[in-house]
């Protein structure tokens, strides 16, 4: 499909800069569809001759995350792309055509389409890049993603960085920053506090008057996570914890609710009408490097509006929060589990409502300070719920499920005796294998046990022995039959 643009005349016009705003997010991971801005002379609308000015497509072309649904924008889902078009001044007849090839992907949106002819200076914040929401550090180095979207180069700006109206670094920019433009700067470290930190981001062009000054600020919240535990571990939101929430929006991020498992978080997407919005549920700092392998559990129910369902981000940082490069699982909620699309506000109440997923995390294994969080992106779709968050300190995808807080067996396999513990929480434990005689065959204490399995190649003799745990200052006994 094309969108053909009148014919524009600008044999007197100095400065010439196409602005344009879309919005597009991918059918699942489909890059068929493509959009393209096209110049041509002569009033025509034969694109065989026009020169071809922007194209982007797939992963390149989406300002939202990938969706299995029909994509409607949020106001965040915008994108505005600037072209300069200085060495198309002095023509009598051009036209621009906006061309979209369907590769039965998702829908694109396109607004706000604009051609500037004179002196503006308009310098835009994207985004920070650096660092993500959460941090372990004392200090941090914040980066700014800045984008010229007005027609004159901008040599240099001031930037600034505010708590709670007070500015607590201002530093000067070199930039050279031409029409069209990004550019990364870089800010001195700045302190933070345990907790929430609410910081606000300012520039200003040194030369020239912003002409959308609005879009030069840029506020956000970064956690200090000065919490710290170890693989194994389980979170299952019944009691205090040590984890954080942090969102665009406290009185609409993750919040504990009761379903069917007693105490679980959940994201009221339902009733949340703003699109776009995000909250994250981050994990203490995590010390992983006593493990040479380990994964993740945790149990989610959602269901969709209709065919609409929010999207999901489980993510790590190795590097303390300076970004989660580590992405576990990024794709919409309900790809995990949809146990409804009913337009009812969905609470799940059995078993059968919930689907336990499995995240590999070996890659992580010898970090001693990485950081996990579960982000949810708002699409007003149905609710999304999380609980029995737990690290296991291997990698195997099936754990034996027990009902006791241990069970002896024998592998099936291997012929190797085996337990596997499930304990409330982490404890202390020693084991005592004896024979049937009473003599001593193996005296093991471990520490902070909570779900391992360990494995004994005892070659001994069939027969039935003994098994003496002591757990927690707590005795056990079982006999097991050694075949």
């Amino acid at each position: 499909d094309g969108l053909f643009s009148p014919v524009f005349n600008t044999t007197s016009t100095p400065y010439l800069l196409l602005q344009f705003d879309v919005a597009y997010a991918r059918y699942g991971s489909a890059n068929g569809d493509n959009f393209s801005v096209y110049l041509l002379d002569n009033c025509t609308q034969d694109l065989s001759g026009a020169t071809l000015l922007y194209s982007k497509s797939g992963a390149e072309l989406a300002t939202a995350p990938d969706m299995n649904y029909q994509f409607y924008p949020a106001e965040t889902d915008w994108r505005t792309e600037v072209i300069p078009l200085n060495n198309f001044t002095g023509r009598s007849n051009i036209r621009l055509a906006f061309v979209f090839e369907n590769g039965f992907g998702n829908n694109l949106y396109l607004d706000r389409i604009r051609l500037l002819t004179d002196e503006i200076t308009d310098l835009k914040i994207i985004n920070l890049t650096e660092p993500d929401v959460a941090v372990c550090l004392p200090s941090v180095t914040p980066k700014l993603n800045l984008y010229n979207i007005g027609t004159l180069n901008v040599p240099a700006i001031t930037g600034m960085i505010l708590q709670n109206g007070n500015i607590i670094q201002e530093k000067a920019f070199q930039l050279n920053l031409n029409p069209g433009n990004t550019a990364v700067i870089e800010f001195d470290p700045v302190l933070v506090e345990s907790g929430e930190n609410p910081f606000e981001f300012e520039i200003i062009p040194s030369a020239g008057t912003d002409v959308n000054p609005e879009d030069n600020f840029l506020a956000v919240k970064l956690a200090r996570i000065t919490n710290n535990d170890f693989v194994p571990l389980r979170e299952d939101f019944e009691n205090s914890g040590l984890w954080t929430i942090i969102s665009d929006d406290s009185a609409q991020g993750w919040k504990n609710t009761s379903t069917n498992k007693g105490t679980s978080l959940f994201f009221e997407s339902f009733n949340n009408a703003t699109y776009g919005t995000h909250s994250w549920l981050i994990s203490p700092v995590i010390n992983m490097n006593k493990v040479s392998e380990a994964s993740l559990f945790a149990d989610f129910s959602s269901a969709t509006r209709g065919a609409t369902g929010d999207y999901l981000i489980v993510a790590a940082s190795r590097n303390c929060g300076i970004s989660f490069d580590e992405i576990l699982y990024e794709g919409p909620a309900n790809d995990i589990n949809q146990s409804s699309t009913s337009n009812v506000y969905w609470t799940p109440s059995a078993d059968n409502h919930w689907t336990r997923k499995y995240f590999n995390l070996d890659a992580l294994t010898g970090e001693n300070q990485v950081l996990f969080y579960f982000k949810v992106i708002n699409n007003h779709a149905n609710n999304l719920y999380l609980d029995n968050i737990e690290f296991f300190s291997s990698n195997n995808p099936d754990p034996l499920k027990i009902k006791d807080q241990f069970f002896v067996y024998t592998d099936g396999v291997t012929r190797s005796e085996k337990i596997t513990f499930d304990l409330i929480s982490r404890g202390n434990v020693r084991l005592q294998i004896l024979t049937a005689i009473g003599q001593p065959v193996l005296d093991n204490t471990y520490d902070d046990i909570l779900n391992q399995t360990f494995t004994y190649d005892l070659n001994l003799p069939s027969g039935i022995y003994l098994y003496r745990l002591q757990i927690d200052g707590k005795s056990y006994f079982t006999r097991h039959f050694i075949p």
